[in-house]
């Protein structure tokens, strides 16, 4: 068991984190969602997406990107059987961000981590424009603004 908890986790930057990919390989995942042992497919909730997500950062702020409030929407398309397409809808804090490329891959990456997901699609919208009131509570929090 020891062993099979330590496959779960990678230590990066300090943090522990899932590694979904490990998980696949020893022929499980930890997740409700999918389940390769039992071979079912259950699809994946928004909450599942946004909780992957905050494991992302803007480079530039110490606050992950779901908190920032960057996220404004994520649809779900079932393609072949036991898989699903992800379209995460997200603004940036500003349209001159220089890590938008950054940003939107690291948002894809993460989100094609998930098990059962065939493919991820970003789109960065600037409708509505973002503001601070977008920033939860916990962000508010860690910036210093409360």
């Amino acid at each position: 068991m020891v062993l099979g908890l330590a496959l779960f986790f990678v230590r990066l930057a300090g943090k522990a984190s899932y590694n979904p990919s490990i998980t696949r390989a020893i022929g499980y995942t930890s997740s409700k969602q999918y389940s390769t042992r039992e071979g079912k497919f259950m699809p994946l909730a928004q909450d599942d997406v946004l909780n992957a997500l905050r494991q992302c950062y803007d480079p530039e702020i110490p606050v992950n990107i779901v908190d920032l409030g960057l996220i404004y929407n994520i649809s779900f398309a079932d393609v072949p059987p036991g898989q699903q397409d992800v379209t995460v809808d997200m603004t940036l804090t500003a349209q001159g961000c220089p890590e938008h490329v950054n940003i939107s891959a690291q948002v894809k990456s993460r989100v094609e981590q998930l098990p059962g997901v065939r493919n991820a699609n970003v789109n960065v919208v600037w409708e509505p424009a973002w503001t601070p009131e977008r920033l939860s509570p916990e962000a508010r929090k860690q910036l210093g603004i409360e």
